[in-house]
């Protein structure tokens, strides 16, 4: 039996998962402030609250500290962060940065939150008390690996595969292209890009962990992948097939660690996803799925 959460499912735009693949807990929001936690097994609703982003919601994320999950949100067009206690709603600082947030994320640990501003250095943030941890000069995305101290940094001109404890570049591994996703496996890394928004190329391409070219994979043109998983039982990359133009539904496919893509099931067209407990779970606004069959486990209702 679910829980009744009094989120508009239609108006829901925002979505984020505990950072810790084993963790069951997921974040909704809609444009208007009101946020939703839940877990999934059995799929329920912990705590639903109000941010202080009524209509200015721009950006969300989710950091955990000991067993506590904390929300922090970003306002859509100022550098206004707040950060919230997931079980109360209670909110923990407020940060108010020069210029809008551009991505928020977690960092090098789960317990850290990375602020990218639309201009300026990234900054690392204690999720738990809002304290600056450093920032890290010409980064505009960071994408963790959250089981080890490595991530991918999307650099202006380039990306980089880069150890995270301390800071140091591993190896560069592309020249210009937009990053839509990535997805670390035990042994490598899968990047979703955007070669040529214009041209709607996209593709996919993976490495090892010493940023060495393993595979790549060139998507039917129109379509890109911007939310991606790892099922460490399968040992496959998942991912969410998307037409920007919203012309045919979503899709979910998976690729072999060889590169054999394969496409399973159609989701519809969502506004965004949040692969739950790794790759197990598929939450969108109004359900959750089974990642590896499609079956609906729970309604989120509004």
């Amino acid at each position: 039996m679910t829980e009744e959460v009094h989120l508009a499912t239609s108006e829901l735009g925002f979505m984020a998962s505990a950072p810790r693949p084993e963790d069951g807990r997921f974040v909704i929001a809609s444009a208007d402030g009101r946020v939703g936690v839940w877990e999934v097994e059995p799929v329920r609703a912990i705590a639903t609250f109000d941010s202080r982003f009524a209509g200015v919601l721009g950006r969300i994320a989710v950091a955990t500290t000991g067993g506590d999950l904390i929300v922090v949100a970003a306002e859509l067009h100022d550098g206004v962060v707040a950060a919230y206690d997931g079980a109360t709603g209670k909110q923990r600082w407020v940060l108010n940065l020069p210029r809008p947030v551009q991505q928020l994320c977690h960092a090098r640990r789960s317990s850290d939150i990375a602020i990218v501003p639309d201009r300026g250095p990234l900054v690392i943030v204690d999720a738990e008390n809002g304290v600056s941890l450093g920032s890290i000069p010409r980064v505009r995305g960071l994408y963790p690996n959250p089981n080890a101290p490595i991530a991918v940094a999307e650099y202006e001109s380039h990306a980089a595969l880069v150890r995270t404890d301390p800071w140091a570049v591993i190896g560069r591994l592309l020249e210009p292209a937009a990053v839509l996703a990535v997805s670390f496996a035990p042994e490598a890394v899968m990047l979703s890009l955007s070669e040529d928004p214009d041209e709607r190329a996209s593709f996919v391409q993976t490495y090892d962990l010493g940023g060495q070219l393993l595979w790549r994979d060139e998507l039917p043109r129109g379509l890109n992948v911007p939310w991606l998983s790892y099922d460490l039982q399968l040992g496959e990359w998942v991912g969410v097939w998307h037409d920007p133009e919203q012309l045919e539904p979503d899709r979910v496919i998976r690729w072999h660690r060889d590169g054999e893509r394969a496409e399973l099931f159609d989701l519809g067209i969502a506004q965004d996803y949040a692969f739950v407990r790794g790759a197990e779970y598929l939450a969108s606004p109004g359900r959750v799925r089974q990642a590896r069959t499609g079956t609906v486990v729970g309604a989120l209702q509004g």
